[in-house]
């Protein structure tokens, strides 16, 4: 439950008791211009760890997986002729790849199963030409301009490969296959307009990541190196040089285009950022189950209700294992906002808080500076100011301390430890330290005894 856990309760919560907001509702800043892109999923969020606790979001996270391998399975059944062994060997891998560092408590979660049920779909339709299956396809536009609109356009992306072998069948075959599907895409766009913010939320990925001041705060944003990520990045350099290999070894002059061309693309995608490195291990693992032409026949491969009965009792076997698993703290916070609140019962103090720690505190009922809703606080999103320039240049040294502390007047400040920030506040005399966590600081403006009678 990191950070951004803490601000997708609280976002779920307003829904609940006050209906779809339009203003920011939890920082400090007044009249913000607000577009809550993922209100649907925040508000399951919400009711999960209201009404059930911890145990609803790993019930979540555990119902999402299973959705996941079930829909992997059935892509590589689609692409394999029903080799069962290989489609569970190759599905149950597919989804340990995401399990490294991808199931997590965020939109995407939802956005992953979308996007792998859009690819079973293409696939599909592309074998049968005359299935209905496409029609499905607005459904998962307005699921996901309403769980996840910030990757609403990965819809498009991913079936772009099917497109562009649409467009080739036309050219040869005078194929007008194309034009069902660009019908298709122009009605997934119509209805993705039934949103709480109409256009405004699908144009919201190109006003909220067309910067990149802001990539030195969010870890999912940092490029795909082996020196940082060792475990995710590895996995992903491995598996990409596998399924190369594996390509080569078994395509036998039978690479299909529209797989080259996921895989081409997801893994550019993966090699611009960690966070998309998900992209590739669903655009590109499933599909080998295409290629792989094992020799044998194995005696499982028609003992699918086996398998299914087996799935079922381990996936309650889980989550029984799951609800006696000790418990641990909400945050490393928990005690000094406990002890703030207790000192403090006005929630409308001015409060200060850096990027990491701000939404916990929103989930208290306090209304900090900043939290790690990062283009929240972009002028070309709140319409009023850009709070997030100012606070990397506190952080970067290009704003003096004491200018940016005359400017606010924050009556407590939560600080980490290490923040430049922190040095000046003990520095200085003006700030009284009333809690010390093991990578916090909690101030308060008020001068030291000491140094008043100094003066």
């Amino acid at each position: 439950m990191g950070p951004d856990f803490w601000f997708l309760i609280s976002h779920g919560r307003y829904v609940i008791n006050h209906g779809i907001p339009h203003t920011d509702f939890l920082s400090m800043h007044s009249n913000l211009h607000f577009v809550m892109q993922q209100w649907l999923s925040a508000t399951i969020f919400y009711l999960l760890y209201h009404y059930l606790g911890r145990f609803g979001i790993m019930f979540l996270c555990l119902t999402m997986t299973s959705l996941y391998l079930f829909v992997i399975y059935k892509i590589c059944m689609l692409l394999s002729d029903k080799k069962f062994l290989l489609s569970t060997i190759l599905s149950v891998f597919t989804v340990l790849l995401l399990e490294l560092n991808f199931i997590i408590v965020r939109p995407q979660l939802f956005t992953y199963l979308f996007l792998l049920i859009t690819l079973y779909i293409m696939e599909y339709f592309y074998k049968n030409k005359n299935s209905k299956i496409i029609y499905f396809m607005p459904l998962i536009s307005l699921l996901q301009i309403n769980f996840h609109s910030a990757l609403f356009f990965m819809i498009y992306i991913f079936m772009l490969p099917y497109l562009f072998c649409y467009f080739l069948d036309f050219i040869k075959n005078k194929d007008k296959t194309i034009f069902k599907v660009l019908l298709i895409m122009i009605i997934m766009f119509l209805v993705a307009l039934i949103n709480p913010y109409k256009l405004e939320a699908i144009t919201y990925i190109f006003k909220s990541y067309g910067r990149s001041d802001f990539k030195d705060f969010i870890v999912e944003l940092f490029p795909t190196t082996l020196s940082k990520f060792t475990v995710i990045s590895y996995s992903f350099y491995f598996v990409f040089f596998s399924v190369i290999l594996i390509y080569i070894y078994y395509k036998k002059g039978e690479l299909k285009l529209r797989h080259l061309l996921l895989f081409l693309g997801t893994s550019i995608l993966g090699f611009l950022n960690v966070r998309n490195i998900a992209f590739f291990f669903i655009g590109a693992v499933p599909f080998i189950s295409s290629y792989i032409k094992y020799p044998f026949k194995s005696k499982y491969e028609d003992n699918f209700k086996e398998a299914y009965v087996f799935y079922i009792i381990l996936f309650v076997a889980l989550t029984v294992a799951f609800c006696f698993t000790p418990k641990n703290n909400t945050s490393n916070l928990k005690d000094g906002i406990d002890y703030l609140l207790k000192v403090n019962k006005d929630k409308n103090v001015k409060i200060y808080a850096g990027f990491n720690y701000g939404s916990y505190l929103e989930y208290r009922g306090l209304h900090p500076y900043i939290d790690s809703r990062a283009e929240v606080y972009f002028s070309s999103i709140n319409k009023k100011f850009d709070y997030f320039s100012e606070y990397k240049q506190l952080c970067d040294g290009y704003i003096e301390p004491k200018d940016f502390l005359d400017k606010y007047k924050f009556k407590y400040l939560v600080v980490n430890k290490g923040e430049r920030l922190t040095k000046y506040l003990i520095q200085s005399g003006q700030y009284t330290s009333i809690y010390e966590g093991d990578e916090y600081i909690i101030f308060e403006d008020k001068p030291l005894v000491m140094n008043i009678f100094k003066n």
